[in-house]
């Protein structure tokens, strides 16, 4: 930080490994996203709703983890440090 202007250097944003998707590995994963959007839009998150959101989510944090090809320790040390995120332990079998 510089005096009261924040400041993001490029060096460290390089270092995240991104991937790129195929075109059929992202479909599911907007599939999920516009069923997330659609319930949103025609509910106003009402408990079913919300969970029916998390669950969701959830199917999403699976996809992204089988992407990066996590191991079931790496992706404890994401949900731990993220909260847990819904309250669900994620495992992946491949």
């Amino acid at each position: 930080m510089q005096g009261n202007i924040y400041q993001i250097d490029k060096e460290p944003l390089l270092e995240i490994p991104l991937i790129k998707v195929s075109e059929n590995s992202q479909k599911p994963i907007i599939k999920l996203v516009d069923k997330i959007l659609a319930i949103i839009k025609s509910h106003n998150l009402q408990n079913s709703s919300d969970e029916q959101v998390k669950t969701l989510e959830q199917e999403i944090n699976t996809l992204i983890y089988k992407l990066y090809d996590l191991n079931n320790d790496e992706i404890k040390i994401i949900e731990s440090s993220i909260g847990g995120f819904t309250g669900r332990s994620t495992e992946i079998r491949y």
